[in-house]
C-alpha cells in the first residue's frame, strides 16, 4: 500500500481506542508514501490519540507526503503540537506537508517553536501549507521561529501556503522576519500568505519589508496575499 487516509469527525463514535488500533495498523505499512489524516472537531477530553497517530507516523520512513488536517480541534494544546513536531523530525524522506490547526484556541508560540524546529530537519521538503487561522495566542514570537526555520530549507521549497487568519498579535515585524526567509528561498515558484484580520499593527512597513523580499524571488509563479482588515 502507498496512500492512506482516514476521517473522523465530532459526530464519530470514535475516541482515542479506536485510533489506537487504527495507528497499530499504521505501522505495519512500512513502504506507505503518503498519508492523509482529518480528525475534524475531535475535541475528547483526552488526545491520546494524537499520541498514537505519532509514535505509528515514526515508524515510517519512506513517507513523502502527510496532510494532517485537525480544524476545530479547540482543546489541542501545545502538548499535542510537541508531540507531532517529535515525529516530523524523523521524516527525512518528506517531501510535502501539509497540517490545519483553524481554530486551535488553546495553541500558542510555545508550539510554533517546537513546530519550527522539526522543521529544519526535512531538507528536502518541497511544499508547506500551515494552517493556523483563528488560534489567537500565536504572537510574532511564534513567526519568528517560523521564519527561521523556512531560511534553513532553501534549496528544494517551491511551495509556501501561511494561514495566520484573526491572529491579532502579528505586527510588522512578522513580515521583515519572513521577508528575510524568503531572500533565502531561491526556488520558490508559488506563494500564498492570507493574514486577514489580524488587526491595525500591521502597516506600511510591513508591507515595505515584504515587497523588498518578494522583487527577489525570480522564479515566483503564483503569489497570493491577504491582508484584509
Amino acid at each position: 500500500m502507498k496512500n492512506f487516509s482516514f476521517h473522523i469527525d465530532n459526530y464519530a463514535q470514535v475516541d482515542e481506542v479506536g485510533i489506537r488500533y487504527l495507528s497499530q495498523a499504521l505501522k505495519t505499512l512500512n513502504s506507505l508514501r503518503s498519508l492523509a489524516v482529518d480528525l475534524i472537531g475531535y475535541n475528547e477530553q483526552s488526545y491520546l490519540g494524537i499520541s498514537y497517530l505519532s509514535q505509528a507516523i515514526r515508524a515510517l520512513p519512506s513517507l513523502r507526503i502527510l496532510r494532517l488536517h485537525c480544524q476545530r480541534c479547540e482543546r489541542m494544546t501545545d502538548q499535542e503540537i510537541c508531540r507531532i513536531s517529535g515525529t516530523l523530525k524523523r521524516l527525512f524522506a518528506l517531501r510535502e506537508l501539509k497540517l490545519d490547526f483553524y481554530k486551535g484556541h488553546q495553541m500558542t508560540d510555545k508550539g510554533l517553536e517546537n513546530l519550527a524546529k522539526s522543521l529544519k530537519n526535512l531538507k528536502f521538503l518541497e511544499s508547506i501549507a500551515l494552517n493556523f487561522g483563528e488560534c489567537i495566542l500565536i504572537t510574532d514570537e511564534g513567526l519568528l521561529y517560523l521564519g527561521e526555520a523556512l531560511e534553513t530549507l532553501g534549496s528544494y521549497l517551491r511551495s509556501i501556503n501561511l494561514n495566520f487568519k484573526s491572529c491579532l498579535g502579528i505586527t510588522d515585524t512578522t513580515f521583515h522576519k519572513l521577508g528575510k526567509a524568503f531572500r533565502k528561498l531561491v526556488s520558490l515558484k508559488e506563494l500564498t500568505l492570507n493574514f486577514y484580520w489580524c488587526g491595525r499593527e500591521i502597516t506600511d512597513q510591513g508591507m515595505i519589508d515584504l515587497s523588498k523580499a518578494l522583487k527577489t524571488l525570480i522564479f515566483l509563479e503564483r503569489l497570493s496575499l491577504d491582508f484584509f482588515g
